[in-house]
């Protein structure tokens, strides 16, 4: 598998992860601990470097929800109406964390 194939594969994963997000106000489960697979799967091969892992998904990030994760933290922060659950993606066989911000923004916004 090359880096490209894994990453448009990944891309695809968090597309819908964050779609979901954005449609429901929920993260499925299945849909998490799948993408923490693929993810340590790419650090244990050292297929990706970490930052390669956080730059893509923040550019994936900021397709679906047209902020940065760290926009959509301060935007959560400063409107008490939403929901907080985050979605804390863990490499710990590779001792490394990769934090993807889930909380859902008002169909308002």
């Amino acid at each position: 598998m090359t880096k490209d194939i894994y990453l448009n594969f990944l891309g695809q994963l968090l597309r819908e992860h964050y779609k979901s997000i954005k449609e429901t106000g929920s993260a499925s489960s299945d849909s998490q601990q799948f993408i923490n697979g693929y993810l340590t799967a790419a650090r244990r091969l050292n297929a990706l470097y970490q930052k390669e892992l956080n730059d893509y998904a923040e550019r994936i990030h900021y397709e679906v929800f047209n902020m940065t994760i760290e926009e959509r933290k301060s935007h959560y922060r400063s409107n008490p109406t939403y929901r907080k659950m985050s979605l804390r993606i863990r490499l710990s066989p590779v001792n490394l964390k990769m934090s993807l911000m889930s909380q859902p923004i008002s169909k308002k916004a």
